[in-house]
């Protein structure tokens, strides 16, 4: 199968995705030896859902806390290709890029919708985010923002 692009409509929940905000570490380190990670929880309906595994992604909806499903998508900051790393395109509705200093972060239930890409390696699908358009931006509430790159290290 070649390489296949598609959009997925959800919401979004601690959406790293700016340079200003990208994950350092990932889960036990794992992105700090690249720079760290651009990611983003989306939980999507049924039907972005099927999108998503009619093309043979590998990714597998997880639960949160509340039981709701979602599915983690993210990029590398420094991978082997430089096109396929770096921060996303964020833009808003209208399709303006997302300025973090100016528009600011975006918040947990913010209404999204994100670029992927899906393409085959020798393992089966990869998965990668390109982009994060905002439909319907919820501000940003530090309280139950994303953790620190400190915080991240206590689990």
């Amino acid at each position: 199968m070649a390489t296949k692009f598609l959009t997925i409509k959800g919401t979004a929940k601690w959406a790293r995705v700016f340079e200003d905000n990208r994950d350092l570490l990932g889960f036990e380190g794992a992105a700090k030896e690249y720079g760290g990670q651009y990611v983003i929880d989306v939980y999507p309906d049924k039907e972005n859902l099927d999108k998503l595994k009619d093309v043979g992604s590998r990714l597998q909806p997880k639960l949160d806390e509340d039981g709701k499903m979602f599915i983690k998508f993210k990029r590398k900051h420094e991978g082997p290709f430089p096109a396929a790393s770096g921060a996303p395109k964020v833009t808003n509705k209208g399709g303006d890029v997302w300025s973090f200093e100016g528009d600011g972060p975006i918040g947990n239930g913010s209404e999204v919708e994100v670029n992927l890409v899906v393409y085959d390696t020798r393992m089966g699908k990869g998965t990668r985010l390109e982009g994060v358009k905002v439909l319907n931006l919820v501000e940003y509430n530090e309280a139950s923002g994303p953790m620190t790159t400190e915080e991240e290290g206590l689990f």
